[in-house]
C-alpha cells in the first residue's frame, strides 16, 4: 500500500525509537533512574534524525497540529519530574552505602 509505505520514515528509525522506548519502560517498571536518561537520549537523537537526515518531512502540520510533536516530551518531562524522588539509583553489589 502506497500510503502506508509513505508514512513509515525506515525499519531503522522505527527500530531504533520503539526499542528505545521498550528500554525506557522497563526502566520505569524497575523504578530505575538510567530510565530518564535513555527517555532524553532517544528524544534527542530521534528529534535530530527528523531534521538532519530526514529533512523534517514529518514535522509539515499545519496550525496547531505543528506543535503536536513537541506535546509528548512536554508531558514526558512532567512526568519524571514528579517521579524522579520515587526513582532509585542502581546500588553496586559490594559498595557501602553508609557514605
Amino acid at each position: 500500500m502506497p500510503e502506508v509505505r509513505e508514512q513509515i520514515i525506515s525499519l531503522g528509525a522505527v527500530l531504533f525509537r520503539y526499542g528505545g522506548f521498550v528500554a525506557v519502560g522497563v526502566g520505569l517498571l524497575m523504578l530505575r533512574k538510567w530510565a530518564a536518561y535513555i527517555l532524553a537520549f532517544v528524544l534527542v537523537t530521534n528529534f535530530a534524525l527528523i531534521f538532519i537526515v530526514y529533512g523534517g518531512q514529518t514535522m509539515e502540520l499545519d496550525g496547531y497540529k505543528s506543535v503536536l510533536p513537541f506535546v509528548g516530551p512536554i508531558f514526558i518531562a512532567v512526568l519524571f519530574y514528579y517521579l524522579w524522588p520515587a526513582l532509585k539509583p542502581q546500588v553496586l553489589e559490594g559498595s557501602d552505602n553508609a557514605a
